[in-house]
């Protein structure tokens, strides 16, 4: 088995971060429009797996924003247990200067347990880190 050791590159604490939830337009290179969908979205940026975000219904999505241009090549999601999703790509991460015709820089796929899911992100330069849920997700 690999071990991975993955650290916060964004740097999500600054002072000059924001992270905001909302939804994803439905297309193949979508937008971002800020929305109260989630609850405890902000328990995703704040490195404590104690917590989990509910409320996660298809297309919501949330999106942290630096202060300057910086750079991931991995994304790292905890679940609690079973994602309640039988199959297919749950999470979508996007990566880009702004909100709008967004693309695709990772997936993650159904999980079945509590445990980490990993993916490998590419072309990864930017101000604005996207997460997407594909699906009613349960557990994240």
């Amino acid at each position: 088995m690999a071990s991975y050791f993955i650290y916060d590159s964004i740097n999500q604490y600054r002072s000059d971060n924001t992270i905001t939830e909302g939804q994803m337009t439905d297309s193949g290179t979508p937008t971002f429009s800020a929305s109260d969908t989630l609850t405890s979205h902000s328990r995703s940026s704040d490195q404590n797996i104690g917590t989990t975000i509910s409320g996660v219904a298809d297309r919501d999505a949330i999106e942290y924003a630096v202060g300057s241009s910086a750079t991931a090549d991995a994304a790292a999601v905890y679940f609690t247990g079973d994602d309640g999703v039988a199959s297919g790509t749950i999470m979508t991460f996007f990566i880009d200067t702004d909100r709008a015709s967004l693309p695709s820089k990772g997936t993650i796929s159904a999980v079945s347990g509590a445990g980490w899911a990993v993916t490998d992100l590419t072309e990864t330069t930017g101000t604005k880190f996207f997460t997407e849920f594909n699906a009613s997700v349960s557990n994240v």
